[in-house]
C-alpha cells in the first residue's frame, strides 16, 4: 500500500511540471526578430493632447513599451522615458495605447505575445512651421489625426497595415 501511494505522489508532481511549464510557454513575452514577427497595427487611437499642457505649451516625445498580447490586444504598457507627469500626457499616451488593436505577432505560424516599443510625438502646430520628423523616424498619419499630433513608430517595430 505504500508503495501505491508514492507512486501516485509522484505522478502527480510529473503532471503538474508539465502544467508550469506549459503555462509559462503561454504567458512567455518574445522580443520582436529571431524568427518572431512584428505586429502590425489594424486600430490606432489618439491619446488626449490635455488644455493643462497645451497651455503650459508642453512638446515632446513620450516612450512607450506595451506588449501586443497573441489575440492582438494590448497588455501591459509602460512609459520607458517620460514627457510630462505633471500635465497629463505620460498618461493619456498609456491610455490611447491600451485601445490599439494589432494583428499579432507570430513564431513558426502560432501566434505570441511581443514587446514593442513606441514613440509618440506631442508637438504644438506653429504657424508658418512645418511641423517636424526626427531623422530616421517613420510617422503615421491619418486623416482623423490632430494637427497637433504625430505617432512615430521605430521602422523595426511597428508600421500601420
Amino acid at each position: 500500500m505504500r508503495f501505491t501511494s508514492r507512486l501516485i505522489a509522484v505522478g502527480f508532481g510529473v503532471m503538474a511540471l508539465v502544467a508550469v511549464g506549459s503555462a509559462q510557454e503561454a504567458s512567455r513575452v518574445y522580443p520582436s526578430g529571431n524568427g518572431v514577427t512584428s505586429p502590425s497595427i489594424v486600430k490606432e487611437v489618439k491619446p488626449v493632447y490635455t488644455r493643462e499642457a497645451r497651455e503650459a505649451a508642453i512638446q515632446g516625445m513620450v516612450y512607450l513599451s506595451a506588449v501586443v498580447l497573441k489575440d492582438g490586444t494590448v497588455g501591459d504598457v509602460d512609459v520607458t522615458q517620460s514627457l510630462d507627469k505633471k500635465y497629463g500626457l505620460d498618461e493619456q499616451a498609456v491610455k490611447a495605447v491600451k485601445q490599439w488593436l494589432f494583428k499579432p505577432g507570430t513564431k513558426n505560424g502560432k501566434r505570441v505575445a511581443v514587446r514593442i516599443d513606441i514613440q509618440m510625438l506631442f508637438a504644438l502646430k506653429q504657424k508658418g512651421r512645418p511641423e517636424l520628423q526626427p531623422a530616421g523616424q517613420s510617422h503615421f498619419e491619418s486623416k482623423a489625426l490632430s494637427p497637433e499630433l504625430l505617432l512615430l513608430f521605430r521602422d523595426d517595430v511597428v508600421r500601420p497595415a
